[in-house]
């Protein structure tokens, strides 16, 4: 008999159609810490020592600190259309890296953090948390309808399938939760740094959003920031890709003079303040909340053939992905022919 797969650090979940505890198991069965011995370049997804850098910088640098603080604001407002209590929110951090955004998102509620390298959790251990799991974004070691908010942070980039991993954080989040996405925006802005960070894509607004709505998603909000550095960004990139050099690429994550670090943090705060009232047109990364649609369990419910292959089937249908926009929705009727395709006429009464 094959070995159990290793889910993590501290949590055992179980998927589809399985009773799941979401309790941590004893300390004693946390694996030990990461050995010296233990040091590969490069896990399939950064290299280690972006890692060790990430962790280093994370509570400080510019970037990370900006970012984290639109997340959190972005988050606030999510959770105001899920009233429940703090105590009872269960909210899943994908990708949590070396832990600081899964720190800052336990002020809203219980937080897991999951990644697929070890490195990346040995660092989150070191910030104190201990709600980690390791496994793949696109396999994703819980039940269904588990997290009232589900965050993506820089996350799909890195994957190769990045529809399977949107099936799977659709799978997880909660009938009406949200999830939180930001990304790299567009292509031509491609750099050393995504080959250093192992990045597959940057990403088009229409794109992203198109992709979320063919997983089942409702896209409530989308905007680009990083807007005021647009244009700075743009030249360095095409300055860099004159210029390109060497075997390794390396990031752009270096330590900057304190007074350039601050005068960027104070940038990207007014950004957060317009992103407060607008959307911004241009930038070099989006953000985007997007809601898992309530009526997609009442389908599921009243057709069961749609359970847990529903993602597909939206992909190789474009009639519910359509039809999920009209206001009656949930009152769609199957085809005789076809039960699995909906006709698109309101039933009467």
């Amino acid at each position: 008999m094959p070995a159990a797969p290793d889910w993590g650090i501290g949590w055992t979940f179980q998927r589809k159609g399985q009773d799941v505890s979401p309790l941590p198991r004893a300390a004693d069965n946390f694996p030990a810490p990461l050995g010296d011995s233990w040091q590969p370049r490069w896990n399939g997804i950064m290299d280690i020592d972006e890692y060790r850098r990430m962790f280093q910088l994370e509570t400080t640098y510019w970037w990370f600190v900006g970012r984290r603080a639109l997340v959190r604001d972005w988050v606030a407002a999510a959770l105001r259309r899920q009233p429940a209590a703090t105590s009872e929110r269960w909210l899943l951090d994908a990708g949590c890296g070396t832990g600081a955004n899964a720190e800052m998102l336990r002020a809203f509620g219980r937080v897991i953090g999951t990644d697929v390298s070890p490195e990346a959790l040995h660092w989150s251990r070191q910030r104190g948390l201990s709600h980690l799991a390791r496994c793949r974004v696109e396999k994703l070691c819980f039940a269904d309808d588990t997290f009232d908010v589900v965050t993506a942070l820089d996350m799909l980039e890195h994957v190769d399938d990045d529809l399977a991993a949107l099936a799977e954080l659709h799978r997880v989040c909660k009938p009406g939760g949200a999830v939180i996405i930001t990304v790299p925006a567009y292509g031509f802005l491609w750099s050393p740094h995504d080959e250093a960070l192992h990045h597959r894509r940057r990403y088009a607004p229409r794109e992203l959003r198109d992709k979320l709505q063919a997983m089942g998603f409702e896209v409530e909000r989308l905007s680009h920031f990083m807007c005021g550095l647009f244009l700075p960004v743009l030249l360095l990139r095409f300055w860099q890709s004159l210029r390109k050099q060497g075997v390794r690429p390396q990031s752009d994550l270096r330590p900057l003079p304190t007074w350039l670090n601050g005068l960027l943090i104070r940038l990207l705060g007014i950004e957060r303040w317009l992103i407060s009232l607008f959307s911004l047109p241009l930038g070099v990364s989006l953000i985007c909340t997007a809601r898992k649609r309530a009526w997609v369990r009442s389908l599921v419910q009243r057709r069961p053939e749609f359970a847990y292959d529903f993602p597909q089937r939206v992909l190789d249908d474009a009639y519910i992905n359509r039809l999920a926009n009209e206001p009656h929705a949930p009152g769609l009727e199957f085809s005789r022919r076809d039960p699995v395709r909906p006709t698109g006429h309101e039933r009467d009464g």
